[in-house]
């Protein structure tokens, strides 16, 4: 009669779920984003040989530019539908003015987000304008973001070079998902999926993505039905002993109870087969305590390449409800 064991089959059992749940989850959002950039690519070929150009041709060229917003803008809007997902992009790696201070770090594309998440499959949501052509937004009869820009500032995404760089036509290789890290003058944390788009002889015209906010990531994954009243599931990655808060995304039930781990790291120790985890919070106070179990993810081949990170999904239960 052993209350430890007890709990660390019940424990064992819900990392299981998690670990299947959210491996399956990143698998197929992988693949919408595949199929997404595949037919942009087709149509972004399209394009420019109706208009007789190539892509060397678009930067500096407003008429291009908005000719490929247009013409994909209904591949962006049926992505963000079908997706299980809070937005959807493309960034086209090129300009509408080389000659502006700051060009070097501005791209020219597109962002669609839903606003005011608050379920995970939104009838008749809002949907926001959040990057791209303003003739193209208000044809479409959307809201504008109010942090609304024109084009992508791709200083602001740290990986973004580093997704083109490693691209190549065998997309199942080179997509990337990113670190969560903040939507620039806004409240929100996201995470995105980040997949090349590459043309039939290999050129690279950018990148496009999903857009995975921490509001809706709590809202898909929060567990029913679970063994514990109050437990935490959490992707994120992992340096040494320490899961780093900062990278990843939470969730809790769909009872309500929700953590809010918030910043910081998560440092853990052995105990009997399962892991004492503590906050060590950036921002000072008591570290929170919990007790469980995290498993390995692979997310994407990029991902795999960061050197001294892993992914993981953790587990665990307050530690005062394990005592």
């Amino acid at each position: 009669f052993s209350p430890h064991k007890k709990v660390s089959a019940l424990l064992q059992l819900q990392a299981d779920r998690y670990e299947h749940n959210l491996t399956t989850y990143f698998n197929n959002t992988a693949a919408q984003g595949i199929n997404f950039s595949r037919q942009l690519s087709a149509e972004i070929e399209k394009t420019l040989s109706s208009k007789k150009a190539t892509f060397a041709d678009v930067s500096d060229s407003q008429e291009l530019i908005t000719a490929l917003e247009e013409n994909t803008y209904s591949l962006l809007y049926n992505t963000l539908q079908i997706a299980d997902c809070s937005g959807a992009f493309i960034i086209l790696d090129a300009t509408v003015n080389t000659k502006l201070s700051g060009a070097r770090n501005s791209r020219a594309g597109t962002y669609l987000k839903f606003a005011n998440v608050n379920t995970t499959r939104p009838t008749s949501g809002i949907i926001l304008w959040a990057r791209g052509v303003h003739d193209i937004g208000h044809a479409n009869n959307l809201v504008f973001h109010n942090k609304w820009q024109l084009e992508f500032d791709v200083s602001r995404i740290p990986f973004y070079d580093f997704v083109l760089k490693n691209a190549s036509k065998e997309l199942v290789e080179c997509y990337y998902y990113s670190p969560a890290f903040p939507f620039h003058g806004t409240w929100e944390e996201i995470m995105i999926l980040c997949v090349p788009i590459v043309g039939k002889q290999g050129q690279v015209y950018g990148i496009c993505g999903i857009e995975i906010n921490s509001i809706y990531f709590k809202l898909l994954h929060a567990a029913a039905g679970a063994d514990f009243d109050r437990v935490v599931g959490l992707v994120a990655q992992k340096k040494g002993d320490a899961i780093l808060l900062d990278t990843g995304l939470e969730f809790g039930t769909k009872d309500g109870y929700f953590a809010g781990l918030a910043k910081g790291s998560l440092n853990r120790s052995p105990m009997q087969g399962l892991w004492h985890y503590h906050v060590a919070s950036s921002s000072g106070g008591s570290p929170k305590e919990f007790v469980g179990l995290d498993k390995t993810l692979s997310l994407s081949p990029l991902s795999n390449k960061e050197v001294g990170s892993s992914w993981v999904a953790v587990c665990m239960i307050p530690k005062e409800d394990y005592d």
